[in-house]
């Protein structure tokens, strides 16, 4: 009786981790919310070979929000792929589920069944942000026949970068750059300059 029960509890915990336990890179791009089996493969092999792909999906992800998407499936005996489709989920994102389609077209199990495993997999996709901004003060400046604008990350800099100019300029106003510094830039005697 107490063997049985260690299998069951040990058999528990094996189907348990690969849906749980995602390396980093995986986890930055997804996760598996349900993943329904039928057929001689293990819940937990299907599931730890889906999250060991899960970042080859990065694609599919959406711009701002997270995209939930469900994908049938069915495994041959050899591991390959025989059919990938879209599954039945009204809610689901059906542009981001035909470019999983698509990915998964190449992917195939290493190891061997005694026949076709079919699956539904339910995965939540990550939002694709773009990548922080710098949130930058600046002002734009004329003197003769040079112009430019110059940037500060702290209004009370462009305030004080405006004024020690001694040039004709705009007042200071916030934006947001993209890059990882506020830029600066000017055309002196026809020449394009930036300043590092």
């Amino acid at each position: 009786m107490l063997r049985w029960l260690a299998w069951i509890v040990a058999f528990g915990l094996v189907s348990a981790v690969p849906l749980h336990a995602q390396p980093s890179a995986a986890s930055r791009v997804g996760r598996t919310l349900t993943l329904d089996i039928v057929g001689p493969r293990s819940a937990a092999s299907v599931a730890s070979w889906l999250t060991r792909r899960l970042s080859s999906l990065a694609a599919c992800r959406g711009e701002e929000d997270e995209l939930d998407v469900v994908v049938a499936l069915a495994i041959g005996p050899d591991g390959t792929l025989l059919s990938v489709e879209p599954g039945e989920n009204p809610s689901a994102s059906t542009a981001a589920a035909s470019c999983i389609v698509h990915a998964m077209q190449s992917w195939r199990m290493t190891t061997r069944a005694a026949s076709v495993t079919t699956a539904s997999w339910s995965v939540r996709l990550a939002a694709r942000h773009p990548p922080p901004g710098v949130t930058c003060y600046c002002f734009s400046w004329v003197h003769g026949d040079d112009f430019g604008s110059s940037c500060s990350t702290t209004l009370a800099g462009c305030e004080e970068e405006a004024e020690a100019s001694m040039r004709d300029h705009t007042e200071c106003g916030a934006g947001t750059s993209r890059a990882p510094r506020c830029p600066d830039e000017a055309v002196i005697g026809g020449a394009r300059m930036e300043r590092p």
